[in-house]
């Protein structure tokens, strides 16, 4: 198996440009023969608190849909950090990881555990429940 690593340089809570930058790097990894791409948490607007500026619909986010149709384009698996809303606007988010395959399949999906306080993250996002 060939792993890429995609460490990008976001643009802050930009997620359209970051996307841009995201996508070149999926298809120079697919190119070079990888099998999946792997970005870092909170892959497309930095480590924000603002959800109500980055925050998606868990069920129906544009993040997830969008990676799920480059990995079958590329035909490359896709891992991804991203930030849900909660189920209500007051409601805390939650700090997402997922990973997408080759077809384009949600295959794992991750709530972090353990949100890091001293960044006021816990404030924010609520704490997931399950190891994937």
């Amino acid at each position: 198996m060939r792993v890429a690593l995609g460490q990008l340089d976001m643009v802050w809570e930009d997620k359209e440009h970051s996307y841009k930058k995201a996508e070149k790097m999926a298809g120079e990894a697919a190119a070079a023969g990888c099998d999946i791409i792997i970005f870092p948490e909170m892959s497309f607007t930095g480590f924000s608190m603002n959800l109500r500026k980055i925050g998606e619909e868990e069920q129906n986010s544009k993040t997830v849909k969008r990676m799920q149709n480059l990995a079958q384009q590329l035909h490359i698996a896709i891992a991804f950090g991203w930030a849900a809303l909660g189920k209500k606007l007051e409601d805390k988010g939650t700090n997402r990881f997922t990973l997408v395959d080759a077809s384009g399949k949600r295959i794992a999906d991750y709530a972090k555990l353990h949100p890091f306080s001293y960044g006021q993250e816990d404030i924010y996002y609520e704490k997931g429940n399950e190891i994937v």
